[in-house]
């Protein structure tokens, strides 16, 4: 029985760990399917961690009727799969700063997320930004985070590129 199989084709937010193919699929341009009952068990080539995609294919392959092997009752061409990693959405802003008068200006030091962001940053990832806006009279002054500062990163290295940050 011929059949054409493939890595199911897997997305996934950002999140600092690799993606690599976890089922196989009988692809659509396949004539036939497994007989009812069968099932394939492989192991994958191809792996991705950062924003990106990249193909996966098929290393090893069984066709298992419960736990028995019957792929050679099978005439098996194996296509390539896709692995996708998307950026990582979130949405900060400036904490809201009070102090009291006393001749000096005040500047943000931290930003928070916003109640609409799903997401915050993977565990150890660090971010640095820059703030726009201070105050050193009495009153209110808005101020802003300078989206050209922002760098994120995982000890060293810089993985700002898998991130989508949006400032308000």
């Amino acid at each position: 029985r011929p059949i054409i199989i493939k890595p199911v084709d897997e997305t996934k937010v950002y999140d600092g760990l690799e993606l690599v193919a976890s089922v196989s699929e009988v692809d659509l341009s396949s004539e036939y399917i497994l007989v009812e009952g069968h099932s394939i068990s492989s192991t994958y080539l191809g792996s991705i961690i950062n924003v990106g995609s990249t193909e996966s294919e098929i290393e090893t392959y069984q066709i298992l009727n419960g736990t028995e092997d019957v792929t050679n009752n099978y005439s098996i061409t194996c296509v390539k799969g896709v692995l996708e990693v998307t950026p990582r959405p979130i949405i900060i802003k400036p904490v809201d700063e009070v102090k009291v008068y006393d001749d000096t200006d005040l500047i943000p030091v931290n930003f928070e997320y916003t109640q609409e962001s799903q997401y915050l940053l993977v565990d150890g990832h660090n971010i640095s930004l820059d703030y726009i806006g201070s105050i050193r009279n009495v009153g209110i002054e808005s101020s802003l985070i300078d989206d050209k500062t922002i760098k994120i990163e995982n000890g060293t290295e810089d993985v700002t590129q898998n991130y989508s940050v949006v400032t308000v």
